[in-house]
């Protein structure tokens, strides 16, 4: 394979993998199957090979869409960016923060977390 053809599986790998790592930051409780990112990622995408001069009948872009789709989703799931919430359903991997401390309640009934690590309530 010629180099120039490299640099445009590169971008386009990129390109998709950045739009749905996007979509899963924009909907972080939901999760999605291949056929539901490749829908919300499409116009994009077109815009994308339109601007690559790589856009070709429709039926290819659907194609390719849907194998880069589900390529960037495995991809994503071995980073641990996503996990497989069910066979062939994902969804962005949550970010848990924890803090220990001490909480106490007033008598008005509110109550504040008093942390050593932090000096805000």
């Amino acid at each position: 394979m010629s180099k120039k053809g490299n640099n445009n599986e590169e971008a386009l790998s990129r390109f998709v993998n950045t739009a749905v790592y996007a979509l899963f930051e924009q909907h972080p409780n939901r999760s999605f199957n291949h056929k539901q990112v490749s829908k919300q990622i499409k116009e994009t995408f077109r815009d994308f090979l339109i601007d690559q001069d790589a856009l070709q009948s429709e039926d290819a872009l659907y194609e390719l869409l849907k194998n880069a789709v589900i390529e960037s989703l495995h991809h994503l799931l071995l980073k641990e960016d996503l996990i497989e919430v069910s066979k062939g359903k994902f969804k962005l991997k949550p970010k848990h923060a924890y803090l220990e401390g001490n909480i106490e309640i007033t008598s008005g009934g509110a109550a504040y977390l008093l942390s050593e690590d932090e000096e805000e309530e």
